[in-house]
């Protein structure tokens, strides 16, 4: 499943939130995806790096157990 950038809703005119953290873990493997400064930062059982974007979005994709999202000022 894609794994959106942002949300907004019907209900919550001018709003927007943008996607800064995902979390997903099971017995064998555990990670973490935090956006800072406007780089994804992957956290892992064996390491910590930056990852790009489009990288992010697809292990997202691949399942998440918790997506945190930030609201962003209207535009």
């Amino acid at each position: 499943m894609p794994i959106p950038n942002t949300l907004t809703f019907s209900n919550l005119k001018d709003c927007k939130y943008d996607l800064v953290s995902c979390q997903s873990g099971s017995e064998n493997h555990a990670y973490t995806f935090v956006k800072s400064n406007g780089k994804w930062i992957k956290f892992d059982d064996a390491s910590v790096g930056i990852v790009s974007d489009e990288t992010a979005l697809v292990e997202m994709g691949q399942g998440c157990d918790i997506l945190i999202f930030r609201r962003s000022d209207p535009s």
